[in-house]
This record gives structure tokens, sequence and C-alpha cells, in this order.
């Protein structure tokens, strides 16, 4: 009869992942030399009986006593924070997200839009209810503007206005922009393409 060793089982080996890990947020990759891929797979259901995890999206985990320690809109946060530092990739919000990020929204929408650089999209369905979806775009110098209320000035200049989203584009525009530092235009001015400079200007009466 063969004899398993606890302490080199596949479930040990994933929960000694997850007790060393810093991260709040596991994906099934994280689990790749704790055994099969097979076996990591069953053991991840375990650990979701035993309530031990807690299944985010397809291949995506939260241990459970962080889960209960964050609304919703703080675990999308928490999955784009960990998706740009584990792909090194830069993405900013667009659509419904720009304007829930930006306050013109209250509740944070189904349909969680990024946009990126990458050709390739990706849809992240979290909770079966909310769809996180990145998708290519080449305004990517948008990223380099660090300074936020600038930044969505900059994308909302660049939003196609879709007629579901609340108000009009010039209200939100003039709400976004009074909150920029007319100050900080000039520190990106060799960032920021030059039809979308002189407008940012024009608005900011600069």
């Amino acid at each position: 009869m063969k004899i398993i060793h606890l302490d080199t089982s596949t479930y040990c080996n994933i929960l000694r992942v997850i007790s060393e890990s810093t991260s709040k947020v596991f994906y099934i990759e994280d689990f790749a030399q704790c055994g099969t891929y097979t076996a990591i797979r069953s053991e991840l259901v375990r650990l979701e009986q035993k309530g031990v995890l807690i299944r985010l999206a397809r291949g995506i985990y939260m241990h459970e006593n962080n889960a209960g320690k964050y609304t919703i809109p703080e675990i999308v946060d928490l999955i784009l924070d960990d998706f740009r530092i584990r792909f090194g990739i830069d993405f900013y919000p667009t659509g419904k997200f720009l304007l829930y990020k930006t306050g013109i929204l209250t509740d944070l929408p189904k349909k969680i839009e990024l946009a990126y650089e990458h050709n390739y999209p990706r849809k992240i369905n979290l909770f079966s209810k909310y769809h996180i979806e990145f998708k290519h775009s080449s305004c990517t110098w948008i990223t380099k503007v660090m300074d936020s209320n600038l930044r969505n000035l900059l994308i909302v200049l660049s939003l196609k206005w879709k007629e579901d989203y609340r108000g009009k584009k010039e209200d939100v525009i003039k709400r976004i922009a009074s909150k920029v530092d007319r100050k900080t235009v000039f520190q990106y001015e060799d960032i920021i393409p030059l039809s979308h400079l002189k407008r940012c200007k024009s608005i900011l009466y600069i």
C-alpha cells in the first residue's frame, strides 16, 4: 500500500503556499509546484468546501479570512492591483467604471472596463455577477500621467460617450476638470498629444 506523507501532499503544499504568501489574491498557477494539475484542482475544490478559500473567479481565489474583510469594490481593486504587478501591465479605467471611480456613478457597474495596450482581450467573471474586461487601447500614453485627476480628465476627453452613461459628457468633463490643478498640465506636456493638450488647456482656461 502506498503511504502518503501529509507534509508533502498536494493539500499541505497548497496550504504552505497560502500561509507563506503576502498576496491576498491567488491564481491556480501559484500552486503549480504543489502537485499535478488534476490534484491541485481537486484540492482547491476541497479547500473551498472547507471554507479555507473563496473562489472569486475561474482560477482566482482569496483566503476566507481576507474575503470577509473587503467589499466587492475593494476586491475588484485587489484583483486589479495584483494583475498589474503580476503581469507588469499598465491599464486604466474606462466606460462606466471610470465614471464610478470618479464619483459620477455611485454603484459599481456590472461591466468593469479597462483599457490597455495588448491586443489580447481578457475577461474575468467575478462572482458570476461582475465582468472585468480588458480591452485594447492605443492611448497608452495616458498611463504615464500619474496625477489621477488629470488622467481621468484625459480619459473622458478620449471616451466615446454612450447613451446609457449618466449625464452629459460636457457636464462630466466640467466636474472632473474642477479637481485638476492647472500646474500639473505643464508637467506632462511632452506626454500628452497636442490635440488633447490644446483641448485640456482650453477647458482649464490655461
